[in-house]
């Protein structure tokens, strides 16, 4: 959990109204906000066979306008890689800054971040997955690579892959391609296929939002797949219609797509049921299939 947000920052920085709206924000956060030192806790680890335990770090996160190298953190090597940050850390380089700063999340103003944007930068360091909404019976969160063995589960049932792609044969495969969709899509696109789950943590399968190129144009498509017996009790409309709110309100899309094969009627009348109308029949590979759009 996030608990520390310590900053590195020129003092003309650390002086301004911006930093006094970033100090606000970790208060109300109930989040320390503490200037970083070389050895914040005076007890940073020795290497050893160079790697160094973490869990000092745990808990942190570094906001600042400098390059920081090893010496800022005592000299440690992490994960046996030199330059390998021991946490979460957002660069703060204003606009026009010539100054180049290497970190993975950069931002502008400072008074413009939120706590949503510094649990996200947090979560992907520690490779935890976000909380992307709740509905009345479910949850919605990203897939992680502990819930392969249960998508394989749930894949196993053959009327589950009858109108769409089933997992990879070989599961070291589908791990490989997981950990890419969860760096290239959530962490880049910042939606994707996520984890629908029962109130009570179990993945009953996937919905989501994906990128679909369809007669050379980009479209925002809507997906799902729900285990077989938890099919039929609603579980595919009241998590589309709480994606459909999402896309419009946070992504801010204005259409989506939803592409069905011309026999899988249910699907069809699911799609219908949310208000998606049918346009056009389309090549999409070597498979035909029909185009249902609604309308934000």
């Amino acid at each position: 959990m996030l608990r520390t947000i310590y900053y590195k920052l020129s003092d003309s920085i650390a002086k301004s109204e911006e930093f006094a709206a970033l100090a606000k924000l970790a208060q109300g956060n109930n989040k320390e906000l503490k200037k970083w030192q070389a050895d914040p806790t005076g007890s940073l680890p020795q290497k050893l066979s160079g790697e160094v335990s973490q869990a000092i770090f745990e808990d942190m996160l570094i906001i600042t306008d400098e390059d920081m190298t090893a010496e800022d953190f005592g000299g440690i090597t992490v994960g046996g890689a030199e330059g390998t940050y021991p946490c979460p850390i957002v660069g703060y380089q204003p606009g026009g800054s010539t100054c180049y700063l290497p970190y993975k999340y950069i931002v502008e103003d400072i008074s413009g971040i939120d706590m949503d944007y510094l649990e996200m930068v947090y979560r992907r360091f520690h490779g935890l997955p976000l909380d992307i909404l709740e509905t009345d019976r479910l949850k919605l969160r990203e897939i992680t690579l502990d819930d392969i063995d249960r998508l394989y589960e749930i894949y196993a049932e053959p009327s589950i892959t009858e109108y769409m792609e089933g997992l990879y044969e070989n599961k070291d495969k589908e791990i490989e391609f997981t950990r890419s969709y969860i760096e290239n899509m959530y962490t880049f696109y910042g939606y994707g296929l996520w984890g629908v789950c029962t109130k009570d943590g179990k993945l009953i399968g996937r919905a989501g939002l994906g990128n679909r190129e369809v007669d050379g144009e980009i479209y925002l498509e809507l997906g799902y797949v729900i285990e077989k017996e938890h099919q039929r009790k609603g579980y595919a409309t009241e998590i589309c219609t709480a994606i459909m709110e999402y896309a419009k309100n946070v992504l801010e899309a204005d259409s989506l797509i939803c592409l069905i094969e011309s026999e899988n009627t249910a699907s069809i009348r699911t799609a219908q049921k949310l208000g998606f109308k049918y346009e056009r029949s389309v090549c999409v590979g070597d498979r035909e299939l029909e185009l249902y759009k609604i309308e934000m």
